[in-house]
């Protein structure tokens, strides 16, 4: 039997929309992503830590990297877009030397929609679970049932089991176990090659950078395909200007 590792981060703008993603493989492959990432993109820019918001709005690691780290409520200097740009370009197109190695697998739960829906059920007492849950069964459902494909196509000796891995999480982390239990009872099929998760640091295991990563693109991803649909029904698509924390630039 083999241990296949699943990397799991969130990305939330606390109005729009509400992602959860991983990259599921071999725990080789996850360790190569690791090193790579630490190399190429944290020792490259001088950063502690990755976080893509942060790079989109200029703060956080990415203040220093500013023309006046004092003042971070100014629009991006040319420069600036460039850097940025070229940072942001780097970290996916290092994700993407890994697609043949690593399987993404990203959720998004659009807020409003969601908020309308809790409402109805919340009036009619059916409570329905918080976006950070809600997206976590999502996003270990077709976790297990890929698990569940690679194993069907395996013979008994070639079996696999996943180990998802979450980042820390103040809020939600201490009912990880709950929360695996909970899903457990309610998939028993996709479950089944599933081991209880654990939850790390995104200092120590890189490859939740990269999660993070992928889960905030998959949310604009999302907003984008939104905002476009809506201006070609209105007659037009002009391209949303852009600030400090927006990435001026779309990228």
């Amino acid at each position: 039997m083999w241990h296949a590792a699943g990397f799991y981060d969130e990305s939330d703008d606390f109005e729009r929309s509400y992602s959860v993603a991983d990259f599921i493989g071999h725990q080789h492959d996850g360790v190569h992503l690791d090193l790579a990432w630490r190399d190429r993109i944290l020792d490259k820019y001088g950063l502690e830590y990755f976080k893509a918001s942060e790079l989109n709005a200029g703060r956080g690691q990415f203040a220093k990297l500013r023309d006046d780290p004092n003042h971070l409520d100014r629009l991006f200097s040319k420069r600036e877009k460039e850097l940025f740009g070229q940072i942001k370009i780097e970290s996916i197109d290092l994700m993407l030397e890994f697609k043949d190695l690593l399987i993404g697998i990203g959720v998004v739960l659009m807020l409003p929609d969601y908020s309308r829906i809790a409402k109805e059920y919340k009036a009619a007492g059916k409570p329905i679970p918080a976006p950070y849950f809600f997206c976590f069964h999502l996003v270990m459902v077709e976790s297990g049932f890929l698990m569940n494909r690679i194993n069907h196509r395996s013979s008994a000796q070639q079996q696999g089991v996943l180990r998802p891995v979450f980042d820390s999480h103040e809020q939600y982390s201490p009912r990880g176990k709950s929360m695996f239990d909970d899903f457990c009872s309610k998939n028993p099929l996709t479950s089944s090659c599933l081991l209880p998760p654990h939850y790390e640091s995104d200092k120590d295991y890189l490859v939740l950078q990269a999660a993070d990563n992928l889960a905030y693109e998959c949310r604009r991803f999302l907003l984008t395909g939104i905002r476009h649909a809506h201006s070609r029904a209105h007659g037009y698509d002009k391209a949303e200007g852009g600030n400090a924390q927006d990435l001026q630039a779309q990228l």
